[in-house]
């Protein structure tokens, strides 16, 4: 979408796709390339307001880090610092273990375990998790550890330094769209039958008007204009 705004006219705003990085999204990178679609790096910053400004942070540097310079001499504030070293570090060792935590041990579990501090769980890691995951800082206690520390182990969110850089799509998404609307990715990526539903089997399972089942390995998944019927699937 466009902002107007009074000082740089109309801005482009990414509401759906913002940002990627090339070791963990590789073939959207290929495709990027093959489309010459012009990319650029970027940052993906985290900051975090508490109770209406009383605890104020963000992850950049040293300075936002203690932009509040009160929690200089907090013990609540440098607790939380030596605890995010410390989730890190054990974080990677759970990962490395054999066996580690299993599937169905809960991030709650691994934090309890560890006796991991209130204002790690709560001014670091929950705000942090909820928002990577848009859901409630309760229910990401009851995400899989596992599978938590392996997405942030993936992504170098358990690395002070060395984490990957983070590129974005110059003019925002909007300037995809002639690359995406253009013949033949319409024809190699797109079918003129309308598709009713999907559903699993050994293939992936799709249900189409004229034929009723149609089996395929993979499946990719697209927006459509809002002119375009839809209906739900189950």
């Amino acid at each position: 979408m466009s902002l107007e705004t009074a000082d740089c006219g109309p801005v482009a705003v990414d509401t759906g796709f913002i940002v990627y990085n090339e070791p963990n999204y590789p073939l959207l990178t290929d495709m990027l390339d093959f489309l010459n679609i012009a990319t650029q790096p970027t940052e993906m910053s985290f900051s975090v307001s508490i109770n209406q400004g009383e605890i104020e942070y963000s992850g950049n540097n040293l300075n936002t880090l203690f932009a509040q310079r009160r929690n200089l001499f907090s013990p609540t504030h440098w607790q939380m610092l030596t605890d995010i070293i410390r989730f890190n570090r054990l974080g990677k060792q759970t990962l490395a273990a054999d066996p580690a935590y299993t599937p169905e041990q809960t991030l709650e579990t691994f934090l309890t375990d560890n006796s991991f501090s209130d204002p790690l769980i709560h001014h670091y890691l929950l705000p942090m998790a909820a928002a990577i995951w848009s859901c409630p800082t309760q229910t990401m206690l009851k995400f899989p550890v596992r599978s938590f520390l392996q997405f942030f182990e993936n992504h170098g969110l358990l690395n002070i330094e060395n984490r990957p850089q983070w590129q974005t799509i110059c003019g925002a998404v909007t300037n995809t769209s002639t690359p995406f609307s253009t013949g033949w990715f319409q024809a190699a990526f797109s079918t003129p039958t309308p598709t009713r539903k999907s559903k699993p089997s050994p293939g992936t399972g799709i249900i189409t008007a004229s034929k009723p089942r149609k089996a395929c390995t993979k499946v990719l998944t697209t927006w459509c204009s809002p002119a375009t019927p839809t209906k739900a699937m189950p």
